[in-house]
C-alpha cells in the first residue's frame, strides 16, 4: 500500500484534475491564446526607418554589429506601440530571435545586462506603451505613477499572459513558451496561488475567488492580461456536436416546426443555395440557374 501522505497527495491532486473544463474548452483557448502570438505585426513607415537607422553604419542595439532593420523594445503583441521612443536599429539576427521578446528578457537571455541608457530608453518606451492601472496610493502625480512603475513593475520583463473566464473559475497561459525565464515564474506563481496545471501544457486553471487576487500579483510582476474567449465562444467549444455540425442542421432547427405559409403545407428541407451567372450562349437573355448542392 503506498503511504497515507502519498495517498493524500494522489487523492488531492485527482480533485484538482477534476475542476479543469472539458478537453474541448482547454483547446478552443489553448488555440486562442496561440493566435496572439501568430498575429502579423504592423510595419514601420519609410520616414520611421530612416529616422531610427539615420546615417552610416548604425549599431544594432542589443549586440552592437552592425543594423539594418529596426524593431521594438516593447513588443506590439504586449502592448507596445510603433512609436519613435519605442524603435530601435537591430541587426538581422537580433531582429529574428528577438522581434517578440522583452529587450530586458532578451539581454537575459544572451546573458547581458542592459546599460543605463538602454534601461532609460527601455523606460520611455514602456511609458508610451499600454500598461495596467496603478493602486490609487500612486495616483496623486503622473510623477508619482512613473516613480511606483519605475521602481516596482518595470523592472520585470513584460510578458503577455491570455486568459478566459470559464465555469467556476478563469483559465491563463503565460506567452513565451519554455525559454522565457519570465513566463515560467509567472507560471509558478499562478501554482504557488493555488491553480491546476493542465498535463503538458502551460495552460493554468484557477478559481474565481484565487483569480482575484492573483490577477494583481501577476500585473506587478508585468503581465499584460488579454481576454481570448467570449462566453458565446466558450458555450461553443463546451457543445459536444460541435464542430461537426452543418450549415444544414443549423438552418433545420432553425425553421423546425415551422410551416410554409405560402403553400399551406409543411416545409420541405433546404436543397442549398442558387447561383445566378449570365451565359454567352443564351441569345433570349434568360439567366440560367445553377444550383450549388453543399
Amino acid at each position: 500500500m503506498l503511504p497515507s501522505t502519498l495517498n493524500q497527495a494522489l487523492h488531492s491532486h485527482c480533485q484538482k484534475l477534476s475542476m479543469l473544463p472539458s478537453p474541448a474548452i482547454l483547446t478552443a483557448f489553448h488555440g486562442a491564446a496561440s493566435s496572439l502570438r501568430l498575429a502579423p505585426r504592423s510595419r514601420f513607415s519609410q520616414g520611421m526607418r530612416r529616422s531610427v537607422l539615420g546615417a552610416g553604419n548604425p549599431e544594432c542595439w542589443h549586440c552592437g554589429a552592425q543594423a539594418s532593420r529596426v524593431e521594438l523594445l516593447i513588443p506590439e503583441r504586449t502592448g507596445g506601440p510603433l512609436r519613435f521612443e519605442n524603435a530601435a536599429a537591430v541587426c538581422p539576427t537580433c531582429a529574428t530571435y528577438g522581434g517578440d521578446w522583452d529587450a530586458l528578457e532578451f539581454a537575459g537571455m544572451d546573458s547581458r545586462t542592459l546599460s543605463k541608457p538602454q534601461l532609460a530608453q527601455r523606460e520611455s518606451a514602456l511609458a508610451v506603451s499600454q500598461n495596467h492601472a496603478v493602486p490609487p496610493v500612486a495616483r496623486a502625480s503622473r510623477h508619482a505613477c512613473r516613480e511606483y512603475l519605475t521602481r516596482g513593475r518595470w523592472t520585470f520583463p513584460r510578458v503577455r499572459v491570455a486568459f478566459a473566464d470559464v465555469a467556476g473559475g478563469v483559465l491563463a497561459e503565460p506567452s513565451g513558451g519554455p525559454g522565457s525565464a519570465a513566463g515560467s515564474a509567472l507560471l509558478e506563481t499562478m501554482m504557488e496561488a493555488g491553480g491546476v496545471c493542465v498535463p503538458g501544457s502551460r495552460v493554468v486553471w484557477v478559481s474565481a475567488t484565487g483569480w482575484q487576487e492573483l490577477a494583481w500579483v501577476l500585473i506587478e510582476r508585468h503581465a499584460i492580461l488579454r481576454r481570448v474567449l467570449t462566453h458565446e465562444e466558450i458555450s461553443v467549444a463546451d457543445d459536444g456536436n460541435a464542430g461537426r455540425s452543418t450549415w444544414r442542421d443549423g438552418w433545420e432547427q432553425l425553421l423546425e416546426g415551422l410551416d410554409d405559409v405560402r403553400r399551406n403545407r409543411p416545409r420541405l428541407p433546404h436543397r442549398g443555395y442558387v447561383r445566378v451567372a449570365r451565359s454567352a450562349n443564351r441569345q433570349d437573355g434568360l439567366l440560367p440557374r445553377v444550383h450549388i448542392e453543399f
